[in-house]
């Protein structure tokens, strides 16, 4: 039975691959954008306010965006359990002695 779905297991593989690359590089970008502190204003005590202020929503954006990578992570990591299930699959489907 065909139903027109073709599925290359390498291709996936490579694409998977990609995708572990995109979130090491998204990764190294929080990273570096976590190790850049905020800078003190000085002793003027409304822009220090404003600068904690500016710092604590740098900081919550940077962790939000830090759990992006990880999706991005296990979605790479999905697409390789996909393409071995394929493998699998197509392993088991064929009938031995039949061509």
């Amino acid at each position: 039975m065909n139903s027109g779905f073709e599925a290359n297991g390498e291709t996936l593989e490579q694409r998977a691959s990609q995708v572990h690359s995109y979130a090491a590089e998204y990764e190294a970008a929080v990273r570096r954008l976590r190790e850049c502190g905020a800078e003190s204003w000085g002793p003027d005590p409304v822009f220090s306010v404003l600068n904690k202020i500016w710092a604590d929503c740098c900081h919550s954006m940077v962790e939000a965006r830090g759990a992006a990578s990880g999706v991005m992570y296990g979605t790479g990591d999905g697409i390789v359990r996909t393409s071995r299930n394929l493998e699998a699959a197509d392993y088991a489907s064929q009938i031995p002695g039949i061509d």
